[in-house]
């Protein structure tokens, strides 16, 4: 099944899931799954169809799948909703309205999927994080010794004074690890917005110059929108577009792309797609 099959089975699937055909959405979405597997495009639906179905805990496993590996707020809504209507099932109430979510243009257009990541341990995680910490904390403390004790013993040159070579490497280091942890927190911004997105990023999003290859995956774009890059003028078009497809794919206005140009701005709109909700 090529793309143009799948989101013709989507839009398929989709009305059929306005018409009130529940069960038939299902067998397609999942259908698309299994072409596609694990796409928060096709999850999310399916989870809407089992709400619907009232089978609640198929529902509840798909929305902590994907507000685990993708961390999407309509996904926690829709917990929320499950658990409540769950409540009132087991009390023999009815159970709430789910609204007017609906599949298909509601969201995100399908792409092609990829596998969901496995989530690291939250052990190998707190391990990783204090390791870096203190690392940073390590380096910290030694830089004002290093300083001090070099600067007892200045060389003098023609009468000039010179700078420790001790001081010069301190200093030297400091602004290497500082270089490097706001190169490796800009990747991780990066990550977060690809994953934001529905498309989960991989390595190359930590690589230089090839993490433009996750970001236009992410955005939708094809690969060779890469060359428009070192085009001059044209290569500001493409980022420009960029940045305004990847808005749109957070689910935030297109138009806020456009702050890619302005000094400042440029700055805050990747954190802004990154840590919003």
């Amino acid at each position: 099944m090529d793309s143009e099959q799948a989101k013709l089975r989507f839009k398929e699937a989709d009305s059929l899931f306005r018409q009130g055909h529940y069960p038939d959405a299902l067998q397609l979405l999942a259908e698309l799954n299994r072409e596609y597997p694990d796409t928060r495009h096709i999850l999310f639906p399916m989870a809407l169809c089992y709400e619907k179905l009232e089978r609640f805990e198929e529902a509840l496993d798909l929305c902590d799948r994907i507000i685990e590996h993708f961390n999407y707020p309509k996904a926690e809504e829709l917990r929320v909703r499950l658990v409540r209507a769950q409540v009132a099932a087991a009390a023999g109430q009815a159970p709430p309205s789910p609204g007017e979510a609906k599949t298909g243009q509601s969201y995100e257009p399908i792409r092609h999927g990829r596998p969901l990541p496995e989530a690291p341990p939250s052990s190998v995680k707190m391990i990783a994080l204090i390791a870096g910490i203190v690392i940073i904390l390590a380096l910290l403390a030694v830089l004002p010794f290093l300083v001090g004790g070099a600067s007892t013993s200045p060389e003098l040159e023609e009468g000039v004074a010179q700078p420790p070579a001790a001081a010069m490497m301190a200093t030297a280091i400091l602004v290497l690890v500082l270089c490097i942890g706001l190169y490796l927190f800009s990747c991780y911004v990066l990550k977060l917005i690809c994953e934001k997105a529905g498309s989960e990023p991989g390595c190359l999003v930590w690589v230089p110059v090839l993490q433009i290859l996750p970001l236009l995956d992410a955005a939708g774009m094809s690969y060779l929108w890469i060359l428009a890059f070192f085009l001059g003028p044209l290569g500001l078009v493409a980022t420009v577009l960029l940045w305004i497809k990847l808005c749109e794919a957070r689910g935030k206005p297109g138009w806020l792309g456009i702050l890619v140009l302005i000094p400042f701005a440029n700055l805050a709109l990747p954190l802004y797609l990154a840590f919003s909700d």
